[in-house]
């Protein structure tokens, strides 16, 4: 039946997302994007403050942030290109692994802690987390054609889960610059961050779903970027990891 090629989409999509987290936590480790594993130096820039050149972390997100809407408004022009649309969901698993890299960063004992804690690659549930979003948007029949999304639905989304994202990592780099937080299994950082992973997970299930629909939907002409920087050289490929 058109709109149905897989009898439990959760679980694919849970475990692509999961894969694709894993692969670019590898990439991130040896492309020009290294340096963020270099965890001293992350902490002190975070202790630095919100504000301050020296906390990349904040730089780097507002990076992110920035080119967001223009990414969501190419594919809002030609939902069709499969590069506009990978771009979307790409953005949202990208600030998954940003937001359990910084959890890594404050729960960690030292530099060896950091890397094992990271090797994890996402810090919630992240089956559950996308088995809950798809119950609110997705008939239990599993036909993405009758998704309870579409393109506008999606950009508020965006703007939500953007605003809340800057807000977790404001909290974060405050707290750490006021000397809390740091190397505690469980603080008000740690909360923030696993919130803000939800929440970006949330968003790229939507993101997954609105593509299938557009797609006849089918989940599996869903396209992503390949799990690795956006600035890589060579720059990440259109992939289809829902086949």
């Amino acid at each position: 039946m058109t709109g149905v090629d897989y009898k439990n989409p959760s679980k694919r999509i849970a475990d692509v997302f999961y894969e694709w987290l894993k692969d670019e936590v590898n990439s991130s480790g040896t492309d020009r994007n290294k340096f963020l594993d270099e965890h001293e130096t992350a902490v002190e820039g975070l202790k630095s403050g919100w504000g301050s050149p020296h906390n990349y972390i904040a730089r780097k997100l507002e990076s992110h942030l920035d080119r967001l809407p223009i990414w969501f408004e190419g594919f809002r022009l030609d939902s069709d290109d499969d590069f506009q649309a990978a771009r979307v969901a790409f953005a949202g698993l990208m600030q998954v692994s940003g937001c359990y890299r910084d959890q890594c960063y404050v729960q960690a004992q030292d530099a060896e802690d950091y890397i094992q804690r990271r090797q994890m690659a996402i810090g919630i549930g992240h089956d559950m987390a996308v088995k809950m979003q798809l119950s609110y948007i997705l008939p239990a029949s599993g036909n993405f054609n009758r998704a309870l999304i579409d393109p506008d639905t999606l950009g508020k989304s965006m703007q939500a889960v953007s605003g809340l994202g800057e807000r977790a990592v404001k909290i974060l780099a405050s707290r750490v610059e006021n000397g809390e937080d740091l190397k505690q299994e469980s603080s008000p950082s740690v909360t923030q961050m696993k919130y803000a992973q939800l929440e970006w997970l949330k968003f790229a299930t939507e993101s997954v779903v609105l593509m299938a629909k557009q797609r006849k939907g089918f989940l599996s002409a869903v396209p992503l970027l390949e799990p690795k920087s956006i600035s890589a050289d060579p720059p990440p490929k259109v992939v289809y990891p829902f086949q």
